[in-house]
């Protein structure tokens, strides 16, 4: 499992990018031989006005699905990288766990109903 991560406007020192990748290791070790790669960016979305205004978004790229899109707001990056990890990673396991049971990702219900 390959971890990217992308600074757009936000300086990460290296004790928050160790972070970021021991929480991201932690929420995805259970899938690893699924997940080909993941891309953490982080973006300061208030600039110097302060407030919650850090945001972390992830896509997971993992084999056999599409790719897994997952955004979370903090008011400091630990916050909001640990709160995207968990929901990237329960959206991860509640995906794969449809596709186990023959559903696609929730599509199928979709284009049953407007197939009749």
């Amino acid at each position: 499992m390959r971890i990217q991560i992308v600074e757009d406007g936000v300086r990460l020192n290296s004790v928050q990018r160790e972070f970021v990748e021991r929480r991201l290791l932690f929420a995805f070790n259970r899938f690893e031989e699924r997940i080909r790669w993941i891309v953490v960016s982080f973006a300061d979305l208030n600039g110097p006005r302060g407030g919650i205004g850090l945001q972390c978004r992830l896509n997971v790229m993992v084999a056999g699905c599409r790719d897994l899109l997952v955004s979370a707001e903090g008011e400091t990056l630990e916050v909001a990288a640990a709160d995207c990890a968990a929901r990237g990673s329960r959206n991860l396991a509640r995906r794969l766990m449809r596709q186990r049971s023959g559903r696609r990702d929730g599509n199928a219900a979709v284009a049953s109903v407007r197939g009749r």
